[in-house]
């Protein structure tokens, strides 16, 4: 994948990191071919506990041509967003728990 595949996913971490999308819910970049720098640059911008602080739904496909440091990449993003769910959830059930 050349240089292209990455600049539309380091755009959107762009994005991201400039807004917060404070009520981002969903993110699917199905069909999407995304490089490795492009999954680093959505992992690192996810990883901030201010962006899309919502986030509970991420979908990435894997690419067709999709190897090595590219896989890794993004089954590093994957593992950030289950993190932020957990979280979430966590925080929901806490929430619940105080109301009753």
């Amino acid at each position: 994948m050349g240089d292209a595949a990455g600049e539309g996913a380091a755009a959107v971490a762009k994005a991201l990191v400039a807004t917060g999308a404070p009520e981002l819910k969903h993110l699917n970049l199905y069909g999407n071919r995304i490089s490795t720098d492009g999954y680093k640059a959505l992992t690192e911008a996810l990883k901030k506990p201010t962006v899309a602080a919502k986030l509970t739904y991420l979908n990435v496909s894997r690419g067709e041509t999709e190897e090595g440091e590219a896989v890794a990449a993004r089954e590093a993003l994957k593992a950030v967003a289950v993190v932020r769910v957990q979280r979430i959830c966590r925080q929901v059930r806490l929430r619940r728990q105080r109301l009753l």
